[in-house]
Formats: structure tokens, C-alpha cells, sequence
């Protein structure tokens, strides 16, 4: 699938499961010169739980110096270890992003991110008629 997208923009979660993800799908656009962003804004439910939290800033870079850090805006991950983000916290965090992405230039942009904030994502953005659908 993603030899068949022509994206201008890679923008990716800061969570090295889909900043790897991004980079091993779409090496040959990167490979081309297709910039990579990482965006904090498209990561997981913020939480608790340890697959929940970033790296460091540093280490990140360290790890992919070809992603942009820009939109990452602390070095270390400032989120809490002791209550998870509510789904209307994550779903006003994909509000934002959206439309932020919105606002950008490009005509195709790929968004490497997690099923969590997808939820969040389309609970804000879709209008769902299926009741069996509607559980987030």
C-alpha cells in the first residue's frame, strides 16, 4: 500500500513503535527526501501504563536524526505516571491536531500514530450511525 501513495509529508507519533513503523513502510519516500515530522500531539492515550510514555527528546533524536523534533516540545515526556488521559482529553488533543494538519500545505500527508488516538480522532470527526460502532 504505501508504494501506491505519493505523500509530501510523513508526520508520526514520537513513540518509537510508529516512528519505526513510518520509516520502514515508506523508506523509499524517505529515501526521497519525503520529510518526516514528529508530531506529540498524534501519540498514544496518554497514561499510566509504560507503552504509553516517550523517550526523551535526545534519545529520539538520537535514534531518528532524519525526523524533525520540532512539534515535540519537551525534552522529557512531561505526561503523568499516576492517571491516564480521558477519552475527552484525547479526543480535544485530536481536535487540535486535525486541525493543525488542516493548515498545512501539503495535499498528501501520511500520519503514522496508534488505535487509541484513531478512536479519539474519529469520535471527534466522523458522524457514526451503526450503534455497534459507537463503543470507544
Amino acid at each position: 500500500l504505501a508504494k501506491t501513495l505519493t505523500p509530501e509529508l510523513l508526520v508520526v507519533s514520537p513513540l518509537r513503535r510508529a516512528t519505526e513503523t513510518i520509516l520502514i513502510a515508506f523508506k523509499d519516500a524517505v529515501r526521497n527526501g519525503v520529510p518526516v515530522l514528529a508530531h506529540g500531539a498524534c501519540r498514544e492515550q496518554i497514561g499510566v501504563h509504560t507503552c504509553d510514555r516517550r523517550s526523551s527528546r535526545t534519545d529520539y533524536v538520537e535514534s531518528f536524526p532524519k525526523v524533525d523534533v520540532s512539534h515535540v516540545k519537551h525534552d522529557e515526556d512531561p505526561t503523568s505516571w499516576t492517571q491516564r488521559e480521558s477519552k475527552l482529553e484525547l479526543a480535544q488533543r485530536a481536535h487540535d491536531f486535525l486541525l493543525w494538519l488542516l493548515q498545512r500545505p501539503e495535499m498528501e500527508i501520511v500520519v503514522g500514530t496508534h488505535s487509541a488516538f484513531l478512536m479519539g480522532l474519529f469520535h471527534i470527526a466522523l458522524e457514526i450511525s451503526d450503534d455497534s460502532m459507537k463503543q470507544f
